[in-house]
């Protein structure tokens, strides 16, 4: 396989997911105070955003060893557990301050990123036979909740033009 290959793939995940983050990041920003800690129907605005962050940080590992000792951000589980309603509360200045370490992350282990490396098994066995799998598997996911969130504002007549069809994880990218 050649550099240049290796470099397409590399540059195609790091313009995803920095799409992806970027809405996410739209999201957390246009969300009003009275909708942030709103419990009435399921989990906090916020807590769907740690969630989120919590698994996008997890899942962008790169071996066993490091999904095995990967420390939460914030210490209660309950956090990131969107079956259980936490008892405390996030700020959105403390998930701008997460995302921006995983964006942070992310450039460091997409710009790594091969060929080779790509058909290895992946870290997450869940997430199908490959660390390329693993990788859209993780876009899908926050995918999925940067929709929810934002059918969420919409229900308050919050309305998001928020698609982004590639971005750099980092603003100094483009």
């Amino acid at each position: 396989m050649s550099i240049e290959e290796s470099e397409v793939i590399s540059k195609a995940f790091q313009e995803q997911y920095g799409a992806a983050i970027e809405m996410l990041e739209q999201v957390i920003k246009k969300c009003p105070e009275e909708i942030w800690d709103d419990r009435t129907s399921g989990p906090p605005f916020w807590q769907v955003v740690y969630h989120t962050l919590w698994y996008l940080d997890w899942y962008l590992g790169k071996s066993k060893e490091e999904r095995k000792t990967f420390k939460p951000r914030f210490v209660d589980e309950s956090f990131e557990n969107l079956k259980e309603l936490p008892k405390g509360i996030l700020t959105s200045e403390q998930l701008h301050s997460y995302l921006s370490d995983i964006k942070k992350k992310g450039k460091h282990r997409l710009e790594q990123l091969t060929l080779e490396e790509i058909v290895k098994p992946s870290v997450f066995e869940w997430h199908g036979s490959s660390i390329h799998s693993s990788l859209i598997y993780n876009i899908r996911h926050v995918m999925l909740h940067i929709g929810a969130l934002n059918s969420r504002l919409l229900r308050k007549g919050i309305k998001l033009d928020n698609w982004v069809s590639h971005a750099p994880i980092l603003p100094n990218q483009r």
